[in-house]
């Protein structure tokens, strides 16, 4: 017995329509599910719980580079003075020894975060409040992260809160006896500190990825789009 087939309702077209919706629907749902797996591996990849990016050592990180970058380089002065090759004062050690300090944990150029919680805020402990409009004054990753002008940013801003203090103290307080900057400061004295700090700095700068040239190449996008608004 021969069964005879039954004729599809839909004609030829309609039905190469239908096939064709139902596969570009399937690519389409293809498309967003490989682009939700690709937003969230990015997150994944870019963001920890902190809030801070994976790709960003973090300030504990940034001390203890800064920690074994400074025992091997007074390793090798040590060397080096006692071989003759180099000859450094105890005061100039010294000295550079409190810059690369401070640099390191008190004046970090992550303080441009300092409305939130990083290590150099915490390190100033309560006086750590008075680095919250720095950090409200530069963004992340701005000025303050330039190789020059940036830790010259912080040295400003401390500057301007110590003549505050002096101000308020002879003000209400007139009888307290201050110390006093001693004149003229040496350049013996003072290079080996700037040294110390601006390597602390340079340090942490290069452990971001941050480039010599981060400052120009900044300045020039900013100028690119003033040039493109007129």
């Amino acid at each position: 017995m021969l069964v005879t087939p039954l004729p599809d309702p839909l004609p030829q077209g309609e039905r190469e329509k239908k096939a064709l919706l139902a596969r570009l629907f399937s690519i389409h749902s293809k498309c967003h599910e490989g682009r939700e797996e690709i937003n969230a591996q990015a997150r994944l990849a870019f963001s920890s719980p902190s809030g801070r990016m994976r790709g960003v050592p973090s300030g504990r990180v940034h001390n203890l580079i800064n920690i074994a970058t400074y025992s091997v380089l007074a390793a090798g002065v040590l060397v080096a003075t006692r071989t003759g090759l180099l000859t450094v004062t105890p005061v100039q050690a010294l000295n550079f020894t409190l810059g690369f300090a401070a640099g390191t944990f008190l004046l970090s150029p992550d303080l441009d975060l300092a409305e939130g919680r990083v290590d150099s805020k915490r390190h100033w402990g309560l006086l750590g409040v008075l680095w919250v409009p720095y950090g409200m004054i530069f963004s992340h990753r701005g000025l303050s992260h330039t190789w020059v002008v940036g830790p010259l940013t912080r040295l400003a801003y401390v500057a301007v809160i110590v003549a505050l203090v002096v101000g308020l103290l002879r003000t209400f307080v007139p009888d307290l006896p201050l110390p006093r900057i001693p004149e003229p400061i040496s350049l013996k004295f003072l290079v080996p500190i700037l040294l110390g700090y601006y390597l602390s700095q340079w340090l942490h700068l290069i452990a971001d990825g941050v480039r010599p040239d981060h400052g120009m190449r900044r300045g020039m996008r900013e100028v690119r789009k003033v040039r493109r608004r007129f």
